[in-house]
């Protein structure tokens, strides 16, 4: 486990749907995984435009529910330099996401990817390992119906569980 991340942070634009359930569900993961020795692991999530304190909307907690994923409780949290100072990784949901930050944060470059581009690693070309666009972007699905938050929900937890068996190969 030494070779893993263990300040994991995940980026979205609201931290009110795709960003928190990435941090619940990589708590989960991880927990199912390891045990008590979990607790080695800080992951939490924000979001570039979150107004702190806001909740997830019906939908994504109802969403999030079928993966044993409880969002209720869940508010949002505006993004702060020390949370990616403190961070091994940053994942984010979107090529704009991850754009942004390293347009602020420069010298944090190294340490911030985008969610689905790093689950896929290794890639299956050249053109994806440079491509620097929206081809790996999580959408958003605000304002979609249940389904498709479970849709991407499920998602996600297939790249976080590639993510995990990554870290440990």
């Amino acid at each position: 486990m030494d070779s893993i991340f263990k300040n994991i942070l995940f980026v979205c634009t609201g931290n009110c749907c795709r960003s928190p359930f990435a941090e619940l569900m990589m708590k989960k993961l991880l927990s199912e995984k390891y045990g008590d020795r979990a607790n080695i692991f800080q992951v939490s999530s924000t979001g570039i435009y979150a107004v702190s304190g806001d909740t997830p909307e019906e939908n994504a907690i109802e969403g999030a529910k079928k993966f044993g994923i409880d969002m209720f409780p869940h508010n949002s949290r505006a993004l702060k330099r020390f949370m990616l100072e403190s961070s091994d990784i940053v994942l984010c949901m979107t090529f704009r996401h991850k754009a942004y930050l390293v347009s602020i944060f420069p010298w944090l470059e190294d340490r911030i990817f985008i969610l689905k581009k790093y689950a896929r690693a290794p890639y299956d070309s050249k053109e994806d390992l440079e491509s620097e666009d929206d081809r790996f972007d999580t959408p958003d699905p605000i304002g979609e119906e249940i389904k498709a938050y479970e849709n991407l929900f499920k998602n996600m937890k297939i790249y976080l569980e590639k993510i995990i068996e990554r870290w440990e190969s």
